[in-house]
């Protein structure tokens, strides 16, 4: 039975992860997503839309500042604390473009509801005080015993870090100049011209207008009943304080169809090494659609698998051989937020080289669509999408969350994504039956589609420092507008901040966490049922009987005791390269394919002995090898010839 001030609005089965879907509304307007199945790992993550309408960064702060302490629970950090007593597989919390997660796991049953209590808390019934704003956000401070001002705190050097560097100003620029009219133009996670503009009143207004049961989504996953996780719910939404509803937040606008393609040239602040990354970057980023869609979610998922998939992929391939550029550092379909984006980002791309990588782009997407792509191509794009969707790797209800707040917070099905097993089905055998079906994607989205934004990044050896001496000026200018009175005021504040940061949490507030303990934990640990059979090798083979949802795996373990000493420092590169290279009879690209082919996956990995008896520090080569289950015979095969 669940609690009476739940409504069940719908439930569903997910046959291929054995899971039973369940969604919940609360009397309070409260969604919950209740994913019940075996995993004894077990999830509970609330989410809140917060999409931004400036670049102070409010909702990166809030983040931030929630878990400062909350009324049950006043310590300044209380998850430092409760890792001491904890078995957390997973604690932290996010903010993406348009939402916050705050999400925690757990294989144990009281350790889970433990955290749980402790974020509830957090969430819902902050302490949001003056100095954890301040600190987490942003502050003035004195330097030294000077009279020079400068800005402070966590948020805001996180953030003037991530935009000193190459990624952080393409991931930001990105989004800026492809959706200019919406939203996505602001930057969530703030930027250091703008944070400092937040006030302690916009930001308490911020939480009060987000943060309300009503805006919340719930995901709840694992093997613990949902009516142990509503019962928590329950208990919990029926001691906040009655309000009245306000109107949800207005969804983003979609952005203005572009009738001609754009181009933006960007400026970033290059590294002091002398690597390729200073030459330059040039991303080309397509809009695709304003609506989460299933079907086009899955061929776009298709397209940057063929494009980009292995290092044998077409356009990966020629943009690597042409030498216009060091590396791709991200290329592909981007879900995020509802407005989706392809991207391609290129790096260590000198200007003078960035029209000829441009029309190489282009130039070889034409070439897929006139010349067509092997059927070969095709199914082992979609043998990788489907290895995608089964695999339950070690951060599986994690992805799961990934998917489904991705979509809910897009007014989509929030179940629909996690494993869409008859469109993947149908996907599937179009890819035999319409041949015209990969270039007409490539054709509409990309070649054809004039919402296209060609983005020129180049260093500027000066860009740092004009910043900085525009940020001494304004600060400056700033501190001699306050007067006597004002200016003693700040270093009040300054005083009671340091004295909030240095002064420990009292060991009564300490004693208000829930704590784990021993009563708790079960009374033998958890083993995989492991069977141990002996190769006429006489070298040992270990099984393991678990639910693998038609995924299999190998692992090889190569004792290197007799290793020469002057072959070890190779090592780490052997360990690198392998799986990349080529072997007899195939080149790497050939490689690549054939292992896309059967949907595979290979890694290396050193792994030296922890034991501080073991005097040898004995040390293992490990090979791991996952791939789908009805592929695999030829993918051992593959192993066997690169061996």
């Amino acid at each position: 039975m669940y609690p009476s001030d739940f409504q069940l609005i719908r439930q569903s089965m997910l046959p291929a992860l054995d899971t039973r879907a369940l969604l919940f509304r609360h009397r309070s307007g409260l969604q919950v997503l209740s994913l019940e199945n075996a995993d004894r790992e077990n999830l509970f993550a609330l989410a809140f839309p917060t999409l931004p309408h400036d670049n102070t960064g409010v909702a990166h702060i809030i983040e931030h500042t929630v878990l400062c302490g909350s009324e049950k629970f006043p310590v300044k950090d209380p998850f430092i604390d409760m890792a001491k007593s904890s078995q957390a597989t997973f604690i932290n919390a996010m903010t993406y473009k348009n939402r916050t997660v705050y999400p925690i796991a757990s294989c144990q049953w009281q350790d889970f509801f433990n955290l749980a209590t402790v974020y509830w808390d957090a969430v819902f019934h902050p302490l949001l005080s003056k100095q954890a704003f301040q600190q987490e956000g942003w502050h003035y401070e004195f330097k030294g015993r000077t009279r020079e001002l400068f800005c402070n705190g966590i948020v805001y050097n996180e953030m003037s870090g991530y935009y000193q560097s190459l990624d952080g100003t393409l991931d930001s620029m990105v989004y800026r100049h492809l959706f200019p009219d919406t939203p996505l133009a602001c930057d969530t996670g703030g930027s250091p011209q703008d944070i400092s503009k937040l006030t302690y009143e916009q930001f308490l207004d911020f939480y009060r207008q987000h943060y309300r049961p009503e805006q919340a989504r719930v995901l709840c996953f694992g093997n613990i009943p949902t009516s142990d996780k509503l019962a928590f719910l329950s208990r919990n939404l029926n001691t906040l304080p009655d309000h009245t509803p306000i109107p949800p937040p207005k969804p983003a606008p979609f952005p203005k169809n572009w009738k001609t393609p754009r181009t933006r040239n960007v400026p970033f602040v290059p590294t002091a090494d002398k690597n390729s990354d200073n030459d330059g970057a040039l991303a080309l980023a397509w809009a695709i659609g304003n609506q989460h869609d299933l079907n086009l979610h899955l061929q776009m998922e298709l397209l940057e698998l063929l494009l980009f998939g292995h290092h044998g992929a077409p356009l990966q391939k020629a943009i690597m051989e042409s030498g216009l550029c060091s590396a791709i550092s991200s290329a592909g379909f981007v879900d995020e937020c509802p407005q989706t984006m392809f991207l391609l980002a290129m790096r260590g791309c000198r200007p003078d080289n960035q029209d000829q990588l441009e029309k190489l782009v282009l130039g070889s997407l034409e070439e897929i669509c006139e010349q067509g792509l092997s059927q070969s191509m095709l199914q082992g794009a979609y043998r990788q999408m489907l290895l995608g969707y089964r695999e339950i790797g070690k951060d599986f209800c994690l992805d799961i969350m990934e998917t489904v707040f991705t979509a809910w917070f897009a007014n989509a099905d929030p179940v629909a994504f996690i494993y869409p097993e008859q469109e993947l089905a149908r996907l599937g055998q179009a890819l035999t039956t319409e041949p015209d079906l990969v270039p007409h994607l490539i054709r509409r989205h990309l070649l054809q589609n004039p919402h296209r934004l060609r983005l020129n990044l180049f260093p500027d050896p000066d860009l740092l420092t004009r910043q900085e001496q525009q940020k001494k000026e304004e600060l400056s200018a700033y501190r001699d507008s306050l007067s006597a009175q004002q200016l003693t005021e700040l270093k009040r504040e300054n005083k009671i901040l340091a004295h909030y940061q240095q002064q420990p949490d009292s060991p009564k507030a300490i004693a208000t966490l829930p704590r784990l303990n021993t009563a708790d934990l079960p009374s033998e640990p958890y083993s995989l049922p492991l069977s141990e059979h002996i190769r006429p090798n006489r070298l040992p083979l270990l099984r393991g009987d678990v639910c693998s949802n038609g995924v299999a795996y190998l692992s090889l373990a190569f004792d290197l005791s007799e290793l020469p000493v002057h072959l070890r420092p190779c090592l780490p590169i052997f360990t690198a390269l392998f799986p990349h290279l080529g072997c007899q009879g195939l080149t790497y690209d050939l490689l690549g394919a054939r292992m896309a082919e059967n949907a595979a996956e290979l890694t290396l990995e050193l792994q030296a002995s922890s034991n501080p008896r073991d005097e040898k520090r004995s040390c293992t080569l490990n090979f791991f090898l996952h791939g789908l289950e009805e592929h695999f015979s030829e993918t051992l095969a593959l192993l066997s010839q690169q061996l």
